[in-house]
């Protein structure tokens, strides 16, 4: 695989799905990456999901009324209904309220590598599994997938296995260390996408996936 030590841009998604894609972003947080990805792909047809309603905030300050979004108010898992989510807090960074790395799932490693990064109590929030969803909306093919999902990989594949085998690209966060309770090493998580080419790592953290059936109409 090749490595980088940036993270993937939005113009290199849009050499590989052109700029009219329908691609979801899990963990979409304040909109940062929302951003860029909208400019790059002016016909976009952009899925966004985000269960915590600090960063929502912002996402919708950032965002506002582009007809090209449309944000989903949950977490992508295994299940259909509600999850515990551990917000992150702390002073960290520019922030006072450090809301980055909340996560579905259990912080452990994240404690030990940034202690001044404290999480409270979980709590109970809306969830969904990615292959609801795309019943719902009627998805039957997905271009690209970008999903900073803090530890809880397992979860959301679980809940979208049905809907990764019509996805083309598939890029997903996964620590070398992991942070989080169940998180998978980056070698545990390519075995649970066999049918997956692993192209690249960015970031040391972030893996981009091809789907190796996808150009046969699956």
């Amino acid at each position: 695989m090749d490595k980088y030590a940036q993270s993937m841009t939005a113009k290199q998604i849009k050499a590989l799905v052109g700029d009219s894609p329908v691609m979801l972003e899990v963990g979409s947080h304040a909109g940062e990456h929302t951003v860029t990805f909208l400019k790059a792909m002016p016909c976009i047809s952009l899925h966004c999901f985000e269960p915590d309603e600090r960063p929502i905030k912002r996402f919708e300050k950032a965002i506002g009324n582009d007809f090209r979004v449309v944000l989903s108010r949950y977490m992508l898992s295994d299940v259909d209904g509600r999850h515990d989510f551990y917000r992150s807090t702390g002073k960290a960074g520019h922030m006072d309220d450090w809301d980055y790395s909340g996560s579905p799932s259990k912080p452990t490693g994240h404690l030990r590598r940034s202690p001044e990064i404290k999480f409270m109590r979980p709590v109970s929030l809306p969830s969904r599994r990615l292959d609801s969803w795309c019943l719902a909306y009627g998805k039957t093919k997905i271009d690209f997938i970008w999903a900073d999902l803090q530890g809880s990989q397992i979860a959301f594949i679980k809940g979208g296995r049905n809907a990764l085998a019509y996805t083309n690209y598939l890029y997903i966060e996964c620590h070398t260390k992991p942070l989080y309770e169940d998180e998978p090493t980056q070698d545990e998580l390519i075995e649970m996408l066999p049918g997956f080419e692993p192209l690249a790592i960015y970031e040391k953290d972030n893996i981009l996936f091809r789907n190796r059936n996808f150009e046969n109409g699956v």
